[in-house]
């Protein structure tokens, strides 16, 4: 249909405008009840392995919480993915909320008498991040029903800063609820994920298009190859999501022992969350500044150029004379990586079908994010064994390696081209409607010019 043809199909003014996303009462309502359930998540993060520390025990130990905490992104991604494209989605992230909340609850019961029992907070930690994957798959794959196709970058962007916003804020307040108590700070996890159910419930729109009727779904591992099949096929988002799955595994070393050389320096867990709590100044920053970026950077630009980047300030963490400067180089980090999570997963949202976006997310988030508990236990027992210094340098060199590999991929030189070449074809489609429409104009005129003729009499007109 052309705009001619809206124009002529309903009086002029009659087509309102999509509401701002901050009169976008739906969105509102997902994107605080999410803003709560990632602090509280964010906040229990940050707290298990600062309780495994200051309770006495190892730094090994402290990675195995790392590891419980990450395990689930890579062993239950794609079900979750799965169960996304399936069912409500509002329901299932209503089902996590109640599901952490419980988790969390039992683990607070237990370190109440004075003790910390740690398989008990490692089957905790692996609980609340298994039903935090399925949250914020669901989550990311409602986004795009719950606002105008035109907001969509908008409310990426938005996500992103409340994020990196829970980040800021999640770590230093871990640090100083665990100053205080140690199970306080999964207290307040407990009541975040609470009041994140109270404003999901009061969501009207639906999280998802129609969906085929149970009896008619191919299997579950069936729905799992569709997925992997169409990221595998999509030779861009695939490049994407192996570049960031081992700068991820990089940056979990670096943190990890960010973390031990400030415990080693006698600093206290509140300083601690200060400190680490300073990659959400960048990251609110950078999240909130990346659409002026997306329209003037193509989007090769801001892949490629972020682990350019990464490279040059991953070293400069052993060169900090003071480790409470730390946040000197986590800080930029923090800023170039929302830029990069905002402007790919963009592009990954426009260019997936409705039906799988929970499937592709998961493919993606699988990659991208199952090697964070091998760099968890990396960064555990190589940091034990050679030190902050050695492991990080050994780090950086890996990154500048990575850095090569993507400037020497053509997918990533061309990442985004799909979006390109569809805008550019829209627009030649827009331009050659006036020209088509200009002969059909012309033909009424042509038959006014002409004398009128006595039709012949048919037969039934004799």
């Amino acid at each position: 249909m052309s705009a001619t043809d809206n124009l002529t199909a309903a009086p002029v003014g009659a087509a309102a405008e999509p509401l701002p996303l901050r009169r976008n009462r739906d969105f509102r309502l997902l994107w605080t009840g999410t803003a709560f359930s990632s602090l509280g998540s964010q906040v229990s993060t940050f707290a298990y392995p600062l309780i495994v520390l200051w309770s006495g025990g190892s730094v090994s130990e402290a990675g195995l919480t790392g590891a419980a905490a990450s395990l689930p992104q890579l062993l239950l991604s794609l079900f979750a993915g799965v169960m996304v494209d399936r069912f409500d989605r509002r329901r299932l992230m209503i089902g996590c909320n109640l599901g952490r909340a419980a988790a969390l609850a039992v683990l607070v019961a237990t370190m109440l008498s004075g003790r910390v029992i740690l398989p008990l907070l490692l089957a905790v930690a692996f609980v609340e991040a298994s039903l935090t994957v399925l949250y914020k798959l669901a989550e990311h794959s409602a986004v795009r029903n719950v606002v105008d196709p035109e907001h969509l970058s908008q409310a990426i962007s938005q996500n992103e800063a409340r994020v990196q916003g829970a980040g800021l804020l999640g770590q230093p307040l871990a640090g100083a609820l665990s100053s205080l108590v140690a199970w306080l700070p999964l207290l307040f996890t407990v009541v975040s994920h609470l009041v994140s159910l109270i404003t999901l419930s009061g969501i009207k729109r639906r999280f998802q298009a129609e969906r085929t009727p149970a009896a008619e779904r191919p299997k579950v591992l069936a729905d799992i190859s569709a997925g992997i099949k169409w990221l595998w096929n999509h030779r861009q988002l695939r490049a994407a999501a192996v570049l960031v799955a081992v700068s991820n595994m990089l940056f979990e070393v670096l943190v990890l022992g960010m973390l031990t050389t400030l415990r080693d320096d006698g600093a206290q867990q509140a300083v601690v969350g200060l400190v680490m709590g300073a990659a959400g100044i960048g990251g609110v920053a950078g999240a909130l500044s990346t659409n002026w970026w997306m329209e003037r950077l193509r989007l090769p630009v801001i892949v490629i150029g972020a682990n350019a980047l990464w490279t040059v300030l991953f070293p400069l963490a052993v060169f900090l004379k003071n480790p409470l400067l730390f946040g000197l180089v986590i800080t930029p980090m923090s800023f170039i990586g929302a830029m990069w999570t905002i402007a790919v997963v963009s592009f990954q949202v426009e260019v997936t079908p409705d039906e799988m976006q929970g499937r592709i997310a998961s493919v993606i988030g699988i990659v991208a994010f199952g090697t964070l508990p091998l760099g968890a236990l990396i960064g555990g027992y190589t940091l034990q064994a050679f030190g902050f210094r050695a492991s990080v340098l050994a780090c950086s060199a890996v990154m500048l390696l990575l850095t090569l590999a993507a400037v020497a991929s053509p997918s990533l030189r061309r990442i985004g081209s799909e979006l390109r070449e569809r805008a550019a074809a829209t627009t030649e489609a827009a331009a050659a409607e006036p020209a088509a429409a200009e002969p059909a104009a012309a033909e009424p005129a042509a038959a006014a010019a002409t004398p009128p003729q006595t039709p012949t009499p048919t037969a039934a007109g004799k």
